[in-house]
């Protein structure tokens, strides 16, 4: 991971749908990822931007600091 990126929790605003063989992850109504069930285990794929460590899910994002007098 990017040391510049954040991580915020987001767990608690992620539910998931069975879908042909695999469970779907969604945040605020969009897909997020994915997690497959195979014989060698439980496998995670996540869309760019989520990840899912320690069990719970994250969105990354960069801290922005704008500067005010700044003018364009």
């Amino acid at each position: 991971m990017d040391q510049s990126l954040k991580k915020h929790d987001i767990t608690s605003k992620v539910y998931g749908k069975m879908e042909a063989g695999h469970l779907a992850f969604f945040h605020c109504g969009k897909r997020i990822g994915r997690m497959h069930f195979t014989d060698q285990g439980t496998h995670y794929a996540m869309m760019e931007g989520f990840v899912f460590e320690g069990d719970k899910f994250y969105q990354l994002y960069k801290n922005v600091i704008i500067d005010s007098k700044a003018r364009t």
